[in-house]
């Protein structure tokens, strides 16, 4: 008998983490929303690559859009 697995379906959780995340850079780093959000985007991807799919297991949004801001003017 074939086991039924589910992969959990983490869109909308990953959807707002995005968006907080292009807020911050938007306020803080003075983006436009499509170049904030591309930045977001890339943000999670690295969070999902280290932290794993669930967005509830990554660091929050806006930490982690200041620590990539902290590396701009270098």
């Amino acid at each position: 008998m074939t086991e039924n697995t589910t992969t959990p379906d983490h869109t909308a959780a990953r959807t707002t983490w995005v968006e907080q995340c292009a807020a911050r850079f938007i306020f803080r780093g003075g983006l436009d929303a499509a170049g904030a959000k591309d930045f977001a985007e890339a943000c999670a991807e690295q969070e999902a690559d280290i932290n794993g799919p669930n967005p509830a297991e990554w660091e929050k949004p806006e930490d982690v859009a200041d620590e990539d801001m902290s590396y701009w003017g270098d």
